[in-house]
């Protein structure tokens, strides 16, 4: 049996998928319904001003291109009309972390961190 959290969400299920009820006797348990989901979807939209803010051509620079890409696929899982112009757009990603993960710029202040928190510091942007 799978263990749960206090919100009764069996291990490594996504908060996305809402809180379950559970029997837990737990006096520190709260029992929540899954709320429903909003009726309008803000990908279209969201796509829409993605389009006409981002050059059809061209690189597109990220700190995380691993993270950008996985958000961009799940855009394109739920709005499936997009899924070629998220493919594009995701080939022309280029990771501004790999210069620091791959040592072609090494700062001392940095300490051997990659993060965008710890380039922020040194870099002061």
């Amino acid at each position: 049996m799978p263990s749960e959290n206090a919100l009764g969400q069996e291990g490594g299920k996504s908060l996305d998928q809402g809180p379950r009820l559970s029997r837990s006797p737990s006096p520190l348990y709260c029992a929540m319904p899954t709320l429903p989901r909003p009726s309008n979807d803000p990908t279209s939209s969201f796509l829409h001003s993605l389009r006409e803010h981002v050059s059809p051509f061209g690189t597109v620079i990220a700190w995380n291109k691993a993270f950008e890409c996985l958000v961009n696929d799940s855009i394109a899982r739920r709005f499936s009309p997009a899924r070629e112009y998220i493919i594009e757009l995701n080939d022309r990603f280029y990771d501004l972390m790999d210069i620091f993960s791959k040592q072609y710029f090494v700062h001392r202040d940095l300490r051997g961190s990659v993060s965008i928190r710890a380039a922020a510091i040194v870099f002061q942007f």
